[in-house]
Order: C-alpha cells, then structure tokens, then sequence
C-alpha cells in the first residue's frame, strides 16, 4: 500500500559500542534503516533529529541512501568510507549540496531530565530531501567527526520526518 500526502515519523537506535571510544570515520552502530511507510513510496525528509542520552554531543554526519539498494553493509566501529561501493555513491541523498546532514557539537542543546540526568538533542528542520524508498525504508550511516565514548548500547536515536507523496 502506497501512502501519498502524509507525515511519517521513523526513529532508529543504533546498538553502540560502549567499550572503548569511537574514532572519526566509524559507522556509529552500523547501518540504520529506518521505515517510512509501505513498500513503493518515496516523499521529501522534511527533518532529522539526534537525542542523545549520554549529553556526549558528538559532532557527527548523517549518510543517507535511496531506498532503492541496501548500500554496503559496514560495522559498528568499522571505518564508514572505506566499505563504499560506486554503486553505493549512486545512491547517496543530498542536503545543501552536501552528501550528508552534519550536526556540530555546538547544534546539540543540553536539558536536564527527570531524574536530574543530563541529555541533549540536535535537529535540523526545512531540509527538503527527495528520496525513493521502493522498499519502505531509507537507509544511513551515523559517522562522527571526533572520537566520542558512550556509557550505554541505547545512548544515541535518530528520528527523520518526512513527507510521502
């Protein structure tokens, strides 16, 4: 079933390493794929966010894919760049004529929760992504930019909103 004309929400929490930090250029929790509505559909990412449990605030890029072909599959802590195929470039979104959504660490905002634990989120919003999802599902890479270590497995979720057509 093919949606047209909604909102669709999509989270993923990637499974982190939390023994020993990352180092800029891994894929932070390996590929993510994150479902936005039935197979065949296809719309505009309209936002993404990152809540971070952990208050790390890692500067960080988020990679994303059409939907047309699962990119190579890299592992958590293994370096993003050098598992890409051509193909895979192929199928890379772009924002703001960058193949990439980037997220500085000075984006993050820190809030204090329940509990009195720390926690921070980043977003970015109007971002206007055209991508084709004939699966139902888009796909990405979390990548930092410095070498962050989280406490817990669950630290990090990213949600994107988009638009179906």
């Amino acid at each position: 079933m093919q949606t047209h004309g909604k909102t669709l929400r999509a989270e993923v929490t990637p499974t982190l390493q939390i023994l020993g930090a990352y180092v800029a250029g891994d894929a932070m929790g390996g590929l993510l794929e994150f479902a936005l509505g039935g197979a065949g559909g296809g719309g505009v990412i309209r936002e993404i966010r990152i809540y971070d449990k952990d208050n790390e605030k890692a500067a960080c890029k988020l990679y994303l894919f059409d939907g047309t072909a699962a990119p190579t599959a890299v592992d958590d802590a293994d370096p993003f760049a050098a598992g890409l195929t051509e193909a895979d470039l192929k199928n890379l979104l772009f924002s703001e004529d960058l193949p990439y959504v980037a997220f500085a660490a000075a984006d993050f905002m820190t809030f204090t929760v329940t509990g009195g634990a720390t926690a921070a989120v980043a977003g970015h919003d109007g971002l206007g992504i055209d991508y084709q999802a004939p699966s139902g599902k888009i796909r990405g890479y979390l990548v930092p930019d410095a070498t962050p270590t989280y406490t817990a497995a669950n630290d990090l979720t990213v949600v994107i909103t988009a638009w179906a057509n």
